[in-house]
């Protein structure tokens, strides 16, 4: 990885987290499409002035959360209600937001991704055809979104066509920047990637490379990947080196890698460089209810204190783990 500039060393002895987690979103009951509900949530970001925005999967609509985690409105999408029109979604996993406050949503079921202009109330397309395809302007199930301020590109995880895509803004040509040679172990090729994050400082994309259980890092100018977590050749496992459906990853100002393991149940935490993680969230391999344990979480956030926000997707909440 490159240099960061930081005062603060970044090892595993000096960041760790309260492993009780804050509920700030939904409830592991009741299930519903009440405002204050989730129903499945995936992606999550938090914006400039700390509002919480999730990807409500199975209501089909992106919620957000107030400052203090409180209320919430649904800004985009029906609640409940599967649609094609823009004005809805078909099980949005992701959410992005640029840095003048527009918000792109993976429309996944759709094969689409909807942009939402500051202010609007109804989406426009900004990229895909709504119909699935493999051509270079459509999409399988986009499934993880990330956004580059400094170039203003979106990537674009396009999980059923084992690639990812980057779109500028304005523009309506999309690049295939990672995979896009079938799916496969590699390290050439992508098998249905989820989660991503793009890195400035290493001009990279960190992607969850969902099929294969490991964490890659692709650079933009490279035509294979990095290892970065689990195995390299593709196996599920439980260790400390290991992952088993990896759904998200998110790298924090000091470079370390955050992964949500999904069907493991937990959150595994890699300093910058190191192979073996350490479970910061969850336990492993044990699903429960509790505030320290985990349902298949899907994606992960990491803010600017170190705060791990946590998609518990099957309790039907966000988690919040605060570091000590």
């Amino acid at each position: 990885f490159p240099s960061r500039s930081t005062c603060i060393s970044a090892t595993k002895f000096q960041l760790r987290w309260n492993s009780t987690g804050i509920t700030v979103a939904g409830a592991t009951t009741p299930l519903g499409s009440g405002s204050t509900n989730l129903n499945y949530p995936k992606g999550i970001v938090i914006d400039s002035i700390k509002h919480l925005h999730i990807a409500d999967y199975n209501n089909h609509r992106i919620q957000k959360w107030s400052l203090n985690f409180s209320s919430a409105t649904t800004i985009a999408g029906i609640s409940g209600t599967t649609r094609s029109n823009l004005d809805g979604f078909n099980n949005p996993s992701d959410v992005a937001i640029d840095s003048v406050g527009n918000i792109y949503v993976a429309d996944t079921l759709n094969h689409r991704v909807v942009l939402y202009s500051v202010g609007a109330t109804n989406g426009t397309l900004f990229a895909g055809t709504g119909l699935p395809g493999s051509g270079i302007h459509e999409f399988n199930q986009p499934s993880g979104l990330s956004f580059d301020s400094n170039s203003n590109a979106l990537y674009i995880a396009d999980h059923e066509n084992h690639r990812i895509m980057r779109y500028y803004l304005n523009s309506s040509n999309g690049t295939v920047v990672a995979g896009g040679s079938g799916s496969g172990r590699a390290i050439t090729q992508l098998c249905l990637p989820k989660g991503i994050h793009f890195d400035a400082a290493s001009s990279s994309i960190f992607i969850a490379n969902y099929g294969a259980h490991n964490i890659v890092r692709w650079p933009l100018s490279a035509t294979s990947w990095i290892l970065v977590a689990g195995d390299i050749n593709g196996a599920a496992g439980t260790s400390a080196s290991f992952l088993t459906f990896p759904t998200d990853v998110a790298l924090d100002s000091l470079g370390n890698v955050y992964v949500a393991d999904r069907d493991n149940h937990r959150i595994q935490f890699f300093p910058q460089g190191e192979i073996n993680g350490t479970t910061i969230a969850g336990l492993t391999s044990t699903l429960g209810t509790a505030a320290d344990r985990f349902d298949k979480p899907e994606s992960v956030f990491i803010d600017g204190q170190f705060n791990v926000f946590v998609s518990d997707s099957s309790n039907n909440r966000v988690q919040k783990f605060v570091p000590l």
